[in-house]
């Protein structure tokens, strides 16, 4: 398994070594061990040109996936996707909400890849299923790694 992180801004510090292990975490949850997946931690200005090419809306949001595709035939390596995660965002949230920054941040991560492995939010229902399962594993990790 592999898990890149891609840090294209420089306003907030991001701890990519954790981060990965959150990835990892939720991979190996949904048995995708031989997975590769790309986290890509971009700005506000960013995101919005993503949102506006990809997603046609003009407004910042929290978190992009974009999926890969269906693998080559034989390929050792499944190539998930990348999940784009506006840093600016999640520090805005963090701070509404009182919690910690890097909580706020692993929470966009599980959501993004939640989407690269299938899950959508688009009804009222699948929306608590995904909030419920991002939960769990947000929880998960947090109580692996003894950090709240």
């Amino acid at each position: 398994m592999a898990v890149v992180i891609r840090n294209t801004q420089s306003r907030y510090k991001v701890p990519a070594r954790q981060l990965r292990q959150v990835a990892a975490s939720v991979l190996a949850e949904y048995g995708k061990s031989e997975t590769e997946l790309c986290i890509v931690l971009v700005d506000n200005k960013e995101i919005v040109r993503l949102n506006r090419a990809y997603l046609h809306e003009s407004s910042p949001t929290d978190v992009i996936a974009f999926p890969q595709g269906a693998p080559p035939r034989g390929a050792a390596v499944e190539l998930l996707g990348d999940v784009v995660i506006s840093v600016e965002e999640a520090a805005a949230q963090a701070q509404i909400r009182q919690i910690p920054f890097f909580r706020e941040v692993a929470l966009y991560a599980i959501h993004g890849i939640l989407h690269l492995l299938g899950f959508d939010d688009t009804t009222q229902a699948a929306s608590r299923e995904m909030k419920a399962l991002q939960r769990v594993l947000l929880e998960k990790f947090y109580d692996s790694k003894n950090q709240k």
